[in-house]
């Protein structure tokens, strides 16, 4: 008799490391400039000669440009390689729209610059991972049966070390083997851009590009974890079901942190009394609701340091809830069609105490940041252990 799964076991990349793996993102930089030129040829992208700041000349490319200074382009910092993800965030849009302009020329420059520096990158980024060899040799450790995996890595180390099927893993964010699946950027523009933007000329459209690049290069968590749950539901397996989540060589970094929250919130004992969604007596009609969104927009995105206003922030997040809502709809009928009905849901166990947590830690900050994280999120049973090794001693098989 097959065992219930009450243990997530989310996968990060230190544990591919902690198998010896060249997963970090140094190493993907060192595959960068190792490969850039192949790269170029293949997208038929050429380098730029421009001047440096000490007059001499280098050839760089689009990205060197779009992630960096225009006006002073070089190669890009250790500090965007090393927070890589995070960094694809980082893009400047009114630098970007002072140094190619407003005028139709500029700004055709500008959007073949932005969709040149996605390119590279994304081909870069999908070449180094699928480049990962790993071989089949055994970890001599065995995961039991009342395991279910979330593995945040795009490599097959669980099925080729620990001999774990492939139906009791998701990847989330993708697998090297399937190069079309890879997901990888920041979580801080998972909302549509505003079309309206493009329609405004000038710097406004400039801005539109950039909402554009920041859009594509979201990881969109949203829809992500949607397909989580369709992957849980198809094996059975419910939220209260969960006793356990082990949380396995994770840096729970900030564009990851809305997933741990879905999975606190999905493993807790539920409130006493379910919060209910506030009214929102701001919202308005649509003239006044694009007005909010557009002044997100070019306050958030378009202007360095700028605060937007309260409203406006709430105006976004709305629109940003109405979108998902529509996507939520749209995979229900990809799931189940456009019939109503739906199969009949098992009523879920009783849950009388939050799930417990444990996770690996790396070194004195990274216990600190894992702590400040749960403390944020309200969880207090959980075990920080300062390696995988320690937190699979404490795993039944």
């Amino acid at each position: 008799m097959k065992k219930k799964k009450d243990t997530l076991v989310v996968i990060g990349n230190g544990f591919d490391l902690w198998q010896g793996l060249p997963t970090r993102y140094a190493q993907f930089r060192e595959y960068y400039f190792a490969h850039r030129d192949e790269i170029l040829k293949r997208l038929h992208i050429k380098k730029q000669n421009v001047r440096q700041a000490d007059g001499s000349w280098a050839a760089l490319t689009d990205v060197e440009r779009i992630y960096g200074d225009p006006f002073r382009p070089s190669e890009l910092a250790d500090q965007f390689w090393g927070s890589f993800e995070t960094s694809l965030a980082g893009v400047d849009a009114e630098r970007l729209n002072l140094f190619f302009g407003k005028s139709p020329r500029g700004l055709r420059r500008m959007r073949r610059s932005i969709r040149n520096a996605s390119r590279i990158l994304t081909a870069a980024f999908s070449d180094w991972v699928s480049s990962i060899a790993i071989d089949g040799k055994s970890s001599e450790y065995s995961f039991g049966e009342h395991c279910i995996f979330l593995n945040f890595n795009y490599t097959d180390t669980l099925q080729k070390r620990f001999g774990i099927p492939p139906r009791d893993e998701f990847h989330i964010h993708g697998e090297a083997s399937d190069p079309a699946s890879i997901v990888f950027g920041h979580a801080d523009h998972p909302q549509q851009p505003v079309e309206a933007l493009s329609r405004l000329g000038g710097r406004f459209r400039g801005l539109s590009l950039v909402e554009e690049l920041l859009y594509e290069t979201d990881k969109q968590v949203h829809e992500n974890i949607l397909m989580l749950c369709a992957f849980l539901a198809a094996r059975g397996v419910q939220n209260g079901e969960i006793r356990n989540i082990y949380v396995l060589g994770h840096s729970m970094s900030p564009p990851d942190l809305d997933y741990f929250a879905f999975l606190w919130d999905a493993t807790r004992v539920p409130p006493a009394e379910p919060d209910a969604p506030p009214e929102d007596p701001e919202e308005e009609g649509p003239l006044e609701e694009w007005h909010a969104q557009v002044q997100y927009a070019v306050t958030r995105y378009g202007a360095p340091g700028g605060q937007p206003d309260p409203r406006w922030e709430r105006a976004a997040a709305r629109q940003l809830q109405r979108e998902q809502e529509a996507l939520r709809a749209q995979l229900e009928r990809e799931l189940f069609g456009e019939s109503p009905r739906r199969p009949p849901a098992e009523t879920p166990p009783a849950r009388t105490e939050d799930a417990l947590w444990r996770l690996s830690y790396y070194g004195p900050e990274d216990r600190a940041w894992k702590e400040a994280v749960l403390r944020e999120l309200g969880c207090t049973r959980y075990e920080l252990l300062p390696s995988i090794d320690a937190c699979l001693e404490t795993l039944a098989p």
